[in-house]
């Protein structure tokens, strides 16, 4: 008896879409799709915590919010208690230096014409990368990405030929944007 071996192609596909969605792994038409937590062999795998030597030196704060009363709205002219948070952009990074100050308020540009000009001394127009927007200040805030990490993880069981390596990259930026890709030797590459 001879088997049509061409026949036997769509119950494969079949059984391998099973497989892979056991395995908590989605079929995209050109690529694997997985989340950013994998679960291999009964044990998750958080891939967002980010280990100290991967953190941005002082951390990640968030912006500067002025909690006291800022009695100019423009040009960075006078002072005010201002508060911020340690955020996890990055992952678990430590944050170095205070999270409450006195420190300039009223940042935005001043309208043309102004009596002080667009910003008071010693604030220059400068921009704030992160939130697309001009501001008065000394420095301009730069839109960072958090570095790239890369883990490896034992394949689940039962080993398959497709499981004989995982690698799984993370990267978080400022848009909270995580990118995961899982490599298959054999199958290629997928990223989300």
């Amino acid at each position: 008896m001879r088997v049509e071996y061409f026949l036997l192609l769509p119950f494969s596909l079949i059984l391998f879409i099973i497989y892979m969605h056991m395995m908590q792994v989605e079929l995209a038409f050109f690529g694997i799709v997985a989340s950013s937590t994998a679960k291999f062999a009964e044990e998750t795998i958080d891939v967002s915590a980010a280990p100290s030597s991967l953190c941005p030196r002082g951390g990640v704060w968030s912006e500067w919010t002025t909690i006291g009363h800022c009695p100019t709205t423009c040009g960075g002219c006078s002072v005010a208690a201002r508060i911020r948070e340690c955020t996890t952009r990055c992952g678990d990074c430590p944050c170095e230096g205070p999270s409450m100050e006195v420190g300039p308020c009223g940042l935005a540009l001043c309208p043309f014409p102004s009596a002080v000009g667009t910003c008071c001394g010693p604030f220059r127009k400068a921009i704030n990368e992160r939130t697309q927007t001009f501001f008065c200040g000394t420095d301009s805030v730069e839109a960072h990405t958090c570095a790239l990490s890369t883990h490896f993880y034992a394949p689940p069981v039962p080993t398959t030929p497709l499981s004989v390596a995982y690698r799984s990259q993370a990267r978080v930026n400022d848009a909270h944007q995580c990118l995961v890709t899982i490599n298959y030797p054999e199958q290629g590459r997928s990223e989300i």
